[in-house]
């Protein structure tokens, strides 16, 4: 699967979740804060670009550590569905 058929892969999911690792320096940022780097992290998740920075280092450092755990699990997701498109097919092979 090349880059692009990982990006449609991942345009199908309706949600994602924040990493837990990230939650207590969302809760030392103000509202504010935690408003731009949420917003960051949709336009990413969203736009697959990387934002600009806000030039509030907590939020730019946020952003960073969601980023590369958002790959990472977005890679495994694609991989599982790669998998399972596998095994459906080897399942159905038979049967036509």
């Amino acid at each position: 699967m090349n880059k692009e058929e990982g990006r449609e892969k991942l345009r199908g999911r309706a949600s994602f979740l924040f990493p837990k690792a990230i939650m207590p320096l969302i809760g030392s940022m103000t509202n504010s804060g935690a408003g731009e780097f949420i917003k960051m992290a949709l336009w990413y998740v969203v736009h697959f670009e990387i934002p600009e920075k806000s030039g509030n280092e907590l939020v730019d450092a946020t952003f960073n550590v969601f980023k590369e755990e958002y790959d990472r699990e977005s890679l495994k997701y694609i991989e599982t569905c790669r998998k399972n498109s596998e095994i459906a097919k080897k399942r159905w092979k038979g049967r036509d």
